[in-house]
């Protein structure tokens, strides 16, 4: 989806930050479980 997102012309304008956990704890944590 990041991807798609960012092949939209003037996404990088907008998009300022992109979080992408590697993990299941990485997700667990940002998602605060």
């Amino acid at each position: 989806a990041l991807g798609w997102l960012m092949s939209v012309p003037g996404a990088s304008n907008t998009i300022l930050e992109v979080l992408v956990p590697y993990s299941r704890a990485s997700m667990a944590q940002l998602l605060g479980k």
